[in-house]
């Protein structure tokens, strides 16, 4: 009796999962994939504008310690957590906000964060002593946070896995923007008027006008935009998703742990996220780097040397314009395979590509404090960036392939590894230029970066059958869900 109520229940879960995809998959006409290119673009673009504006601080920041450290009298490593707590928000808070969006919709997500983001961004305004400004940059981190998850899972919204490579490539490209914090800080600094309260001030104002936008976009979450559509339309449902925020909310179990048991569970995850949280801390290790090298040994000005760190804008631009040869050999392997979808073709040129990341960082330690031109270090650095930036829009959209259900949730899983490597090396960095040449310090990444090719090449040519040990993974993950046959 007991056997056979198990298989009657597993039999019934086989058929939930295959009505799920009939229903609310992209064959259906109101799913966003077959939204207007001028409106699925318009959605993205207010989206990635919103992610650089999140993201500006942290690099803003960096300008504006010293300012710091002087009016509550502090060392460095004290100051550079507001910097570290920030980055390690940014890490924490889609492992909530992430599954909390898969279940309860885009749009909420991004307002509620918005409007908390704002909040604490005048506390930090205003912090009575060091550790209230610290806290507060902390949750503004987990608050922001949802820019970096969602904007990716938006995309997989929109766009089929045949089509995402050029809007994931835009969302990877406005990531690096957060390079212009850099020279926003510089500018506060040196205006006697402003200082680095302005920079709070300036997020609350460019913030509230993205509340009004955001209230105008959308929602993306294709099994909601259906679930309105068809109850719109007055058809009858076979299956009700449980889509609305509140009862999002209500589903701790889903919220609070989805996240964390991919992040566990899946190697795959894991091994993508350590790397990333290596390959990401670079970018704030080199944020510390431009001192001792362009404005020490190059003599730049305190503005032009925070301009060199808008090499990565031009790196991850160049990404976005060589997307569309990725996109195009993993459409020819997907033909190839029968059209049918093998998420390991997502890193076909990354195979070569890879390389360039310890190539870069190489060239960057042995030319940086010698008698070359300052523009070869920086050649080194746009190589590293390229490559770094390649592979992080091939495994987001690996990922989103690879867990089409659980598309937040994966991002998420992946993003903490990620952005807790980058906490790490705020502070490592510090350190590591404290008390070694700068050469030594770079090349001893240069060294550890050379075991990043290896991991792309052993998740292309193994991945198929980590995989296939996943339950998680392809449609198998709709099954967790919230959603239930209509009575």
């Amino acid at each position: 009796m007991s056997l056979s109520s198990k298989e009657n229940e597993k039999r019934e879960n086989e058929i939930t999962v295959q009505e799920i995809d009939e229903l609310f998959g992209p064959n259906h006409p109101a799913h966003p994939q077959h939204w207007s290119a001028l409106k699925r673009w318009s959605i993205l673009f207010v989206y990635c504008l919103l992610q650089v504006y999140v993201l500006w601080s942290s690099s803003a920041y960096g300008s504006t310690v010293s300012q710091v450290m002087e009016y509550f009298h502090i060392s460095s490593q004290v100051a550079y957590l507001n910097m570290s707590m920030n980055i390690l928000g940014n890490g924490l808070g889609p492992i909530f906000l992430g599954p909390l969006s898969d279940i309860g919709g885009r749009k909420p997500v991004y307002i509620c964060a918005l409007l908390v983001y704002i909040l604490f961004n005048l506390a930090c305004a205003l912090p009575r002593n060091i550790t209230q400004m610290v806290i507060c940059s902390f949750i503004c981190g987990l608050a922001g946070s949802t820019a970096l998850t969602n904007v990716a899972s938006s995309v997989t919204d929109m766009w089929g896995d045949k089509d995402s490579g050029v809007p994931m490539g835009l969302f990877v490209w406005t990531c690096s923007w957060l390079s212009i914090g850099g020279p926003i800080g510089a500018a506060l600094v040196e205006n006697p008027k402003l200082g680095w309260r302005w920079l709070y001030w300036l997020n609350m104002i460019v913030g509230g006008a993205f509340v009004f936008v955001l209230l105008c976009v959308p929602e993306t979450l294709p099994i909601k935009v259906i679930y309105q559509y068809e109850k719109k339309q007055e058809h009858k449902l076979r299956l009700v998703p449980l889509v609305s925020f509140k009862q999002a909310l209500r589903n701790v179990n889903f919220v609070a742990t989805m996240g964390l048991r991919m992040m566990i569970r899946e190697p795959i995850i894991m091994v993508l996220g350590c790397y990333n949280g290596f390959a990401y801390g670079t970018n704030y290790f080199f944020l510390n780097a431009i001192w001792p090298v362009f404005y020490d040994h190059y003599k730049m000005t305190f503005m032009g040397a925070n301009c060199t760190y808008l090499t990565n804008i031009v790196s991850h631009g160049l990404v976005f314009f060589y997307q569309p040869v990725q996109d195009w050999l993993y459409r020819r392997d997907r033909k190839r395979n029968g059209d049918k979808s093998r998420p390991e073709a997502h890193f076909i040129s990354a195979l070569f590509t890879s390389t360039l990341f310890p190539a870069g960082m190489f060239l960057f330690a042995f030319t940086c404090m010698t008698h070359h031109h300052w523009i070869v270090p920086i050649i080194g650095w746009c190589m590293l960036g390229f490559a770094n930036s390649h592979n992080w829009c091939n495994m987001l959209v690996y990922l989103s392939d690879a867990y089409p259900a659980l598309s937040a949730s994966a991002i998420a899983a992946f993003t903490f590894p990620s952005f807790a490597g980058a906490t790490a090396f705020t502070h490592i960095s510090l350190v590591m230029f404290s008390h070694m040449p700068v050469k030594w310090a770079v090349a001893t990444l240069a060294f550890i970066s050379l075991a990043i090719p290896p991991i792309v090449w052993i998740i292309y040519f193994f991945g198929s059958k980590i995989q296939a040990h996943s339950s998680l993974s392809g449609e198998r993950g709709y099954k967790y869900l919230p959603v239930r046959h209509k009575n």
